[in-house]
């Protein structure tokens, strides 16, 4: 079933919505959560308040795409989750991804944070592709620097640098614009 067949499942309020949108991304969203939280328990409740979420949105919203709007729910869901878990024990991996993107980010104002998601979209889409998926890979999907390695085939030193050169251009960028 295609992505517009399950958005009008959603809003005709149809429950098959639901098993329809798992049969098609279930298995990637809680890999997605699980690479995030680390517990499959807590990924598979993530997975299921992701599809609760969506049913609660769609109607009004109307995703141009499904997959895209779920995902990002899931991995919303995640992180909140994770900074639940954090409150009582600190993740050391994502609070070191939090910190290396650190120098990229100042604003703390709901505002300026999407003004700062379009720069930082504006500014990936100016990269080669490969550094594009490798930053996404990092600072998006959570991978390790040896997933990145391993996936790319190339050295974990090389990842290093790679991602330092981007955040450093992509610090510059956004210090030209004015926003940090």
């Amino acid at each position: 079933m295609n992505d517009k067949e399950i958005i009008a499942l959603f809003n005709s309020r149809d429950q098959r919505a639901v098993a329809e949108l798992k049969n098609k991304y279930g298995g990637y969203i809680n890999t997605v959560s699980y690479r995030i939280l680390g517990d499959r328990s807590d990924a598979e409740e993530c997975e299921n308040d992701a599809y609760l979420a969506v049913w609660n949105t769609i109607p009004p919203e109307d995703p141009s795409d499904l997959g895209a709007y779920v995902f990002r729910i899931c991995r919303n869901l995640s992180v909140d989750r994770l900074r639940q878990s954090a409150a009582q024990k600190r993740s050391a991996e994502i609070v070191s991804l939090s910190e290396e993107l650190a120098e990229c980010e100042s604003a703390e104002d709901e505002y300026i944070q999407s003004e700062l998601k379009t720069a930082i979209n504006a500014f990936l889409k100016t990269l080669k592709k490969r550094d594009r998926d490798i930053f996404l890979c990092r600072y998006y999907f959570s991978y390790s620097m040896k997933e990145i390695s391993d996936n790319f085939g190339i050295d974990e030193g090389y990842v290093r640098t790679v991602l330092s050169r981007i955040r450093a251009k992509l610090k510059e960028q956004l210090k030209k614009e004015g926003r940090i």
